[in-house]
């Protein structure tokens, strides 16, 4: 699923979910001055950030320009996949203060960090 507003489905995803346009794409456009008056320039902790969901909402995040992302998640092959993902994505800009954290953030380690 993409959240990017200006994405438009291929002829089989237009059969399989029977619209041609992304399911979010008008409240994308219709919030995201509000969005991008939030996000831009604010220092963003993403929790969970690895699996399908997560990792569209980051993407999407990074759209509206944060001046710093930290991502926990406890699947690390999750976040090196990501990571390579994000760097081979064109269109999108990690900020210089991005950091990947692969530990249980329902463990004692996240508690103590």
């Amino acid at each position: 699923m993409h959240l990017d507003p200006a994405y438009h489905h291929t002829d089989l995803e237009k059969a399989l979910v029977g619209r041609a346009d992304s399911f979010f794409s008008q409240d994308m456009e219709a919030f995201s001055g509000l969005l991008r008056d939030s996000i831009k320039g604010s220092r963003i902790l993403m929790i969970g950030a690895a699996g399908s969901i997560g990792s569209e909402t980051l993407k999407t995040i990074l759209r509206f320009e944060p001046a710093g992302l930290h991502v926990v998640d406890h699947h690390e092959n999750g976040l090196a996949e990501l990571v390579r993902g994000l760097r081979s994505a064109d269109e999108l800009t990690v900020p210089d203060d991005f950091l990947m954290l692969p530990f249980d953030y329902g463990g004692p380690v996240f508690r103590q960090w």
